[in-house]
């Protein structure tokens, strides 16, 4: 009983008096998790080493690689400690393995540079945090430097030093700052981009007796819309998203 009690009450890296269970609790962040993955594909070494590794240039699996990172981001934020533990030290054994090569230069690169893992991880706060804003949901700017730091955490998790990761909003808009000139679109990212948005999904994830929409899978089985569309709906939007 007591070891029962003890799991009920791990509430793993945040909790719900954290401002990331208030923010990624939101329907709308669907739409970040989208301009998250957008904004990822404009460093090039990232998307180099995501193209050439994994199934997201395929457009028949690009959605279930997608699915399984939404898995990856529910498990770190709602998690105990330990299921944080088992999927983090799984993605970084993954990760510790591949390497990828830059197109500009030939030169070989590790997948988890921390250059490249900490690009990901603010694509994820920077996005999360500018849609939930955006939507209305309810946030001071003390609450979002909070949430720009509380997702250190999330950080350490894939393998980056908490001390070497943007701790408020003001850092976090210096570091974009300093990357400005290194980014760009490369042909890699535009085609990701166009094969995980053009093409049908075909996995669990979108298994229905209702029609599926041509763009491909929807996130909610209530409205039958889209990604972007169902957050907008009746059903779907946060009580807080600004009416017009």
């Amino acid at each position: 009983m007591h070891e029962a009690s003890e799991e009920r009450t791990d509430l793993g890296l945040f909790g719900p008096g954290s401002v990331t269970w208030h923010v990624m609790g939101e329907p709308v962040l669907i739409v970040g998790g989208i301009r998250a993955l957008l904004l990822q594909a404009l460093h090039p070494r990232t998307m180099w080493g995501t193209a050439q590794n994994s199934e997201l240039m395929d457009p028949s699996a690009a959605w279930a690689r997608l699915v399984r990172t939404v898995e990856f981001v529910r498990v770190r934020t709602y998690g105990t400690h330990e299921e944080v533990e088992r999927v983090g030290r799984r993605v970084r054994r993954l990760h510790s393995k591949l390497t990828g090569l830059d197109m500009r230069t030939g030169e070989t690169f590790p997948v988890d540079d921390p250059e490249n893992l900490l690009w990901v991880h603010m694509g994820e706060v920077d996005s999360y945090l500018d849609v939930a804003r955006r939507a209305g949901v309810p946030l001071t700017a003390r609450d979002a430097d909070a949430f720009v730091d509380e997702q250190r955490r999330a950080a350490e998790v894939v393998g980056l030093d908490p001390a070497d990761v943007p701790a408020t909003v003001a850092d976090m808009r210096d570091y974009y700052a300093g990357m400005r000139r290194q980014i760009f679109a490369c042909r890699e990212a535009r085609e990701g981009c166009a094969a995980c948005s053009a093409r049908p999904c075909r996995g669990r994830c979108c298994r229905s007796s209702s029609p599926r929409p041509a763009s491909g899978c929807w996130s909610c089985r209530r409205c039958r819309a889209g990604p972007a569309a169902c957050t907008g709906c009746r059903a779907c939007r946060p009580r807080t998203w600004p009416r017009r």
